[in-house]
């Protein structure tokens, strides 16, 4: 990273060379703020003075931002793609989302004029599909599917439940059950569970926080220090919610 240091030197790339010439001005923003955050939050020497780490973390935005200019690239195809299957504008996911890539093309049978078709739709990764796809065990992946969908059944299921009694629905009476079982489920899933592997789990798993600011969060003030910065925050991160599915796994585990 330091060598890359000389590069300062020579002219600045510019639009085309960065890839943001094809992006809108809105996209290309985004493309750079994406770039300028990986930038400010790369972990640098501690004996570099404030000038020079002011010319290295330029450095690493002006290489970043072709790399970003291609993500959001990706996505904006992605969700032009999505307009055509869909139809409508409505039905496309915001670019934010599908930045985090959990987002995908998939193919589904459906029934036509008597004869089934195959037809793209999009359709959200599962939990187990994205953690699987950062390295996570598929044993682990799997109970922290099965968490998310004991917290969706608990929290989506009140909202149901609402709709059953106010309508006079036949779900009336099994959807408060449902809650409880899940409310139950989860207790349990998480009865062994240090505060910090709790906080870990629901923030990552569950609120959609970054591991970095979960990280941060949790262990940033023991951490804190020129040498650490995201990719430290990020394995903290890792670490604890992978040690709490470790324990969760035990008790999903038991009811198959």
């Amino acid at each position: 990273m330091i060598k890359s240091i000389k590069k300062e030197t020579k002219g600045k790339p510019g639009r085309k060379a960065s890839g943001l010439r094809e992006l809108s001005a809105a996209e290309a923003r985004l493309a750079i703020s994406r770039a300028a955050l990986r930038a400010i939050e790369a972990p640098l020497p501690a004996d570099l003075d404030r000038s020079r780490q002011v010319a290295v973390r330029e450095v690493i935005a002006r290489e970043a931002t072709k790399e970003e200019a291609n993500t959001v690239r990706r996505a904006v195809a992605l969700r032009q793609t999505g307009a055509r299957l869909g139809g409508k504008d409505g039905t496309v996911p915001t670019l934010e989302r599908l930045l985090r890539e959990d987002i995908a093309v998939a193919s589904v049978q459906v029934a036509d004029a008597g004869e089934f078709t195959v037809r793209p739709v999009m359709r959200a990764k599962t939990m187990a599909e994205v953690l699987v796809a950062t390295g996570v065990d598929k044993k682990l992946a799997r109970t922290a599917e099965m968490f998310a969908m004991d917290v969706e059944r608990a929290t989506i299921g009140r909202l149901t439940a609402s709709y059953g009694e106010g309508g006079g629905g036949g779900n009336a009476t099994a959807e408060p059950l449902r809650i409880l079982q899940a409310l139950d489920r989860l207790g349990r899933a998480q009865d062994r569970l240090t505060r910090k592997e709790r906080a870990a789990t629901w923030g990552f798993l569950v609120l959609g926080m970054t591991a970095t600011d979960v990280g941060w969060a949790l262990i940033g003030d023991s951490l804190r220090g020129p040498a650490n910065g995201e990719k430290d925050m990020r394995t903290a991160t890792a670490l604890i919610v992978e040690a709490a599915l470790e324990r969760m796994s035990v008790f999903y585990d038991a009811q198959d």
